[in-house]
């Protein structure tokens, strides 16, 4: 069989992208746990990501952590909930290539077509920016929760 498109270099990109969002499930579930009941947390922890980030943003705004921080990582969250939409384009579309009649010079490229809505096309370069946008956007995630695990722990200290 002849392969039309050349996987190898898509795979290690995807996989960066799944890694990173593997992480940014994770902080979602932690912030649920953490800010939330354990009954809460049974409920929502089968949620899609997108409505779960929504949830955690709602949750934010009551923790008693600075209002800077709360709004850098509510931004970081509303960014995230953008980028899994074209997660869940490269999670459930083939990669195959693409005819753009309208071109002339390349009118056979590389790219994950969504299955529902032809006009959704993702091609290398934007995977490549979207991976590294998210890599970014978890490097803020995280250095959100260790602001808030600092603050937290410091208002448990005893003060002399």
């Amino acid at each position: 069989m002849v392969n039309l498109v050349d996987k190898n270099r898509w795979a290690p990109l995807i996989g960066q992208l799944f890694i990173s969002f593997g992480s940014i499930e994770s902080i979602t579930h932690d912030c649920v746990r953490k800010w939330s009941s354990s009954v809460v947390y049974k409920y929502v922890k089968g949620m899609p990501l997108s409505r779960r980030i929504e949830f955690v943003i709602e949750l934010i705004s009551e923790q008693p952590f600075p209002e800077k921080e709360k709004e850098a990582f509510k931004a970081n969250l509303r960014k995230a909930k953008h980028l899994v939409d074209i997660r869940n384009i490269i999670a459930h579309s083939p990669l195959v290539l693409v005819i753009f009649q309208d071109e002339s010079e390349t009118p056979f490229r590389e790219a994950i077509t969504s299955n529902s809505d032809g006009s959704k096309i993702i091609e290398l370069e934007h995977l490549q920016e979207t991976v590294e946008q998210v890599e970014e956007l978890l490097e803020s995630l995280h250095q959100c929760m260790a602001c808030f695990r600092y603050f937290h722990l410091n208002l448990h200290l005893p003060t002399n």
